[in-house]
């Protein structure tokens, strides 16, 4: 039994048996095809883990997202700038200039950290999930999408 993979897909499952196959054989063929369905599941949860319907976030209706190094990178900045004093602070969503207090702004930063912990959890659950399932029919239907918390959105006057 060979997969075809290309671009880290495996899109095929090719089996070449010129006999009867025994009941070892067809016991190693049907592990082999769950294993396949679970690494094309798990390849389609990470993919939607790294998608626009995970990563985001909204500020006055504007969508966009700020990966983990960004989100860290301004918290500490803007714990420095409340620390120097400064009462406001600039985010930058998609080039557009928003001006907030800098605890507002901290505040926001936690919460998107929180709702990207939770997202990560979401995803790994539903690899655990999927990896602890037995019947392809269920690795095929398995809804990856479910459970993720909803988006943040925010208002800036």
């Amino acid at each position: 039994m060979n997969a075809k993979e290309e671009d880290g897909i495996v899109s095929a499952v090719e089996v070449e048996i010129d006999h009867e196959p025994t009941a070892a054989e067809l016991e190693q063929i049907a592990a082999e095809y769950l294993a396949h369905l679970k690494k094309c599941v798990r390849i389609s949860i990470e993919g939607y883990d790294r998608s626009d319907e995970v990563n985001g976030f909204k500020i006055n209706g504007e969508h966009g997202w700020a990966d983990k190094a960004t989100r860290v990178g301004l918290h500490n900045s803007i714990s420095i700038e409340k620390e120097a004093g400064a009462q406001t602070t600039v985010i930058y969503l998609n080039g557009k200039a928003y001006t907030l207090p800098v605890d507002q702004a901290l505040q926001m930063l936690a919460a998107l950290e929180l709702y990207a912990i939770d997202c990560y959890r979401k995803t790994e659950e539903h690899k655990a999930a999927v990896e602890a399932l037995t019947d392809p029919d269920e690795v095929q239907q398995y809804d990856y999408t479910a459970g993720y918390p909803q988006q943040l959105e925010f208002e800036i006057p």
